[in-house]
Formats: structure tokens, C-alpha cells, sequence
């Protein structure tokens, strides 16, 4: 099979520091230092005798805690709550308080071991009161995780590795498991839309971009990042995974046989033919970038196997237009739906 346009094999680039191992595929065993470290962080408020409370004691000259440490972002009021569909975990500080410059070190860890997991934050109380009153923030360090339209205080244990495994716990669970011999046919039924026969109707659940994404690795649980992608990308492209010996439920995908594992591919419109296997590094960035190709169903659109009897009218718009587009056709004077269905059937 000839996969989609601009498709590739493979996986390619990427280097092999513990953190791009835990970011991307592998899950589960977090990396780099600060493991062992503890500090102090509450869900509503402060802790006594730290400066962790508003006005409880002098403040002190401020000074940007993460400076250096581009992988802290710092949200504003525009950007809280998130829109773009990932988990978003978040301390609100002052600069001058003891427990915030104490877990400074393990938050700036925390930030490199979740990136490509979770967005991992921080707001200067001293300089955005506005944001941290909105919020609830009645003491230093507060930590709260936006998920889902959710605020989602951290109430639990305060070691780096109970925070991590907090964050990771929030990820929403909307990946399938692809196993048995109608795995595969199941997951692609999802993202099947109107023209598959028997694909499931329309519901929220289903791929409206008729994409699905399957990951085929030899681990026991879908690994973080692929969990995050899934979330982000939810109601759009259906999420898969074939874990340890369910490999056989691609056996007859024939451009994924021989493949070195992890295997990340995209189907189209509930067809297993053709397939497009994922090249690039095993990064976040880089997923989320090959996955916005499927973006309106036009990367879909384009690898429908349409012919003169196929039910036109099924397709949404886009769908029509990047047909259209793809096939050379164009119509500037169209307006409807019909328009568009109508000029494509011509080009068939």
C-alpha cells in the first residue's frame, strides 16, 4: 500500500536522555533528578511559619523563581482555564515565600519530566493578584490542575514523585484497546463515519475528523503521552492501542508488518488500506504537529476511495472541498452543500 501523502515508515531522530524516554513512549519510571525531594504544597492554602500566608509576614525584595526554566510556562488570565484540551497543573507563589523558593528546584524538574504530558505552570501571585483571587489562592505554594473544564486542587502527598503520579493520574482515559481479531475493524469503525458500512452513528464520542490513531507497542498500559494526545485530541481522531502480544490484531496490515516496535499509524474513513505510518521523533511536539494533518477531515478527505456511485452527499463540507481540491477540481461559485457535491461528482 502506498500509505497517505507525504507518509513514511518508521520512526526517525530523537536522542535517548531519561526524560525524552518518559515524555514520550515509555511511561511510568519519570527520570532526571529530584525524585527523593519533598516540599510543602496545599491544595487551599500556605503553611505556618514559612511566609506561606498574604500578609503574615514582610515581604520580601521579588525575584522571578523560574528565570531559567523555560519549561515552567507562565499562564496569564487569557490563558486560564486552558482551551486546548490538555491537562494543565499550576502553582500559584510569591517570590518571597520560603516553601515556594524551597520547591522551586523540584517544580522546574517536575515541568522537563512532564513535558509533552502535562503543561506545567506558574503564576507570581505578587504580580497577578487578580488571577490567584479568582482562583481561591489564600496561601503559598497553592497547586491546582485544570483538567476537562475541571479545577482540581492537589490535596495529597508532596514528594516530586506523588506529584508527577497525581498529574499523570488526571489524564483522561478515552484510549481503546485494540485486541482480538475485530480490534482493529472496531477502532476503525469509530473514525468510519456515514460511509463505512455498519460504522457506529454520529455521537460524541465518534472521530468527527473519520481519523483514527493506533499505537502498537510491547508495553502492559498505553504510556502517558499517548493518553495526553488522546485527551487533547478527543471527539476528533479515535485513540488505539495494542499492548504487549496483541500485535497479531495488525498482522494483516501489510504496511506495518516488519516494523520496529513502537508503531504509530493513522486510518482514514474506517479503511485499513491505505494506512500512513508515522516517521518522525518520538515527541510530543511532533505527534501533535503529524496528527493536525488530519485536521477538518481534509487529510481524509483526500484519501477517500470515492467513485461515481459513492453517497456524496454523506460528506461534510470540508470533506467535499479538500476531495474536490484534491481531484484538481474548483469551484469558486459554490455556496451549498449541493455545489460542492455536484462539482466533485464531476471530476470522478
Amino acid at each position: 500500500p502506498g500509505g497517505f501523502p507525504g507518509g513514511g515508515g518508521g520512526f526517525g531522530g530523537g536522542g535517548a536522555d531519561p526524560f525524552d524516554v518518559f515524555n514520550a513512549f515509555f511511561g511510568g519510571g519519570g527520570g532526571g533528578g529530584g525524585q527523593n525531594v519533598r516540599f510543602n504544597m496545599g491544595g487551599g492554602g500556605g503553611f505556618p511559619g514559612g511566609g506561606g500566608f498574604p500578609g503574615g509576614h514582610q515581604q520580601q525584595p521579588s525575584g522571578d523563581l523560574f528565570a531559567d526554566a523555560p519549561a515552567v510556562t507562565r499562564p496569564t488570565a487569557a490563558d486560564l482555564p486552558p482551551t486546548d484540551g490538555k491537562v494543565h497543573v499550576v502553582e500559584f507563589y510569591a517570590p518571597w515565600c520560603g516553601h515556594c523558593r524551597s520547591m522551586a528546584p523540584a517544580w522546574k524538574k517536575l515541568a522537563t519530566a512532564l513535558k509533552g504530558v502535562a503543561v506545567v505552570g506558574a503564576v507570581d501571585c505578587d504580580a497577578d493578584k487578580g488571577l490567584c483571587a479568582k482562583y481561591g489562592v489564600q496561601g503559598y505554594p497553592t497547586v491546582k490542575a485544570f483538567v476537562g473544564g475541571r479545577v482540581v486542587d492537589h490535596a495529597g502527598a508532596r514528594s516530586a514523585v506523588a506529584l508527577r503520579d497525581w498529574a499523570l493520574s488526571l489524564l483522561p482515559n478515552v484510549v481503546s484497546t485494540v485486541e482480538g481479531k475485530d480490534g482493529l475493524a472496531r477502532l476503525l469503525a469509530r473514525a468510519g463515519g456515514p460511509l463505512v458500512k455498519g460504522a457506529p452513528p454520529p455521537r460524541a464520542k465518534a472521530a468527527t475528523w473519520h481519523a483514527a490513531a493506533l499505537l502498537v507497542t510491547d508495553k502492559d498500559a498505553p504510556p502517558p503521552m499517548w493518553k495526553a494526545l488522546a485527551g487533547q485530541f478527543a471527539g476528533r481522531v479515535a485513540f488505539g492501542v495494542a499492548l504487549k502480544g496483541g500485535r497479531d490484531t495488525t498482522k494483516n496490515v501489510a504496511a506495518l508488518k516488519g516494523k520496529p516496535l513502537p508503531i504509530v499509524a493513522a486510518f482514514c474513513n474506517g479503511d485499513p488500506d491505505p494506512v500512513e505510518v508515522y516517521g518522525g521523533a518520538l515527541k510530543a511536539s511532533n505527534l501533535e504537529s503529524w496528527l493536525f494533518k488530519f485536521a477538518n477531515g481534509r487529510k481524509c478527505a483526500a484519501a477517500l476511495k470515492l467513485t461515481p456511485t459513492t453517497d456524496l452527499a454523506a460528506l461534510r463540507v470540508p470533506q467535499l472541498k479538500a476531495a474536490l481540491a484534491e481531484r484538481g477540481g474548483r469551484c469558486p461559485e459554490c455556496v451549498e452543500k449541493g455545489d460542492y457535491v455536484a462539482a466533485l461528482r464531476a471530476v470522478l
